[in-house]
């Protein structure tokens, strides 16, 4: 599983993001048995990709927060450990509207990130929340996999981490 930093979004970015995105990933990684030779790609980027992308795939004008493409059908056996030695898929975030939720719900950027991550990765496990059916059963992995990345990163210095700790944790909300 590997994190990569669009060149637009570099200046959005502060140290350690990567490294965030990565243990947000081994947190699902493991709690959904993942083969560890299984790889989501992180690709931290700007507004501009994302809306791009969104448009273009989605037929939706404007930025997303998150958006994943998986690119392998087969992927996607929901309970079933993913054992099979192929790409799962991408999740591109935009650092701008992480930026701007973390603000927003008084986290810090490192946390959005985390719940970003998380929460795209479980899309591309064949998760989604459009049916409050389908919710019942992603929401609650989120929270626990954000929850446990929370517990393991809290003390961690970064942009905002002291503003998070009283809040959290929960990394339950929209999306």
């Amino acid at each position: 599983m590997s994190v990569h930093l669009s060149a637009a979004a570099g200046t959005l970015a502060t140290p350690g993001l990567e490294a965030v995105a990565a243990a947000a990933l081994e947190e699902v990684r493991r709690g959904r048995e993942v083969a560890p030779e299984r790889s989501i790609d992180v690709i931290l980027a700007d507004d501009e990709l994302l809306a791009d992308l969104n448009q273009r795939f989605r037929g939706r004008a404007g930025a997303t927060d998150v958006i994943s493409f998986p690119l392998d059908d087969a992927s996607v056996a929901v309970g079933d450990a993913c054992r099979a030695a192929a790409p799962i898929g991408e999740v591109y975030i935009s650092l701008q509207r992480a930026r701007e939720q973390a603000e927003r719900y008084g986290a810090s950027l490192a946390e959005e990130v985390a719940r970003l991550v998380i929460h795209g990765a479980l899309h591309l496990l064949g998760f989604d929340h459009i049916e409050a059916e389908d919710a019942a059963r992603m929401k609650p992995l989120e929270e626990q996999y954000w929850r446990r990345w929370w517990a393991l990163h809290q003390d961690e210095p970064g942009e905002g981490a002291e503003r998070g700790r009283a809040a959290r944790p929960s990394g339950e909300r929209r999306s």
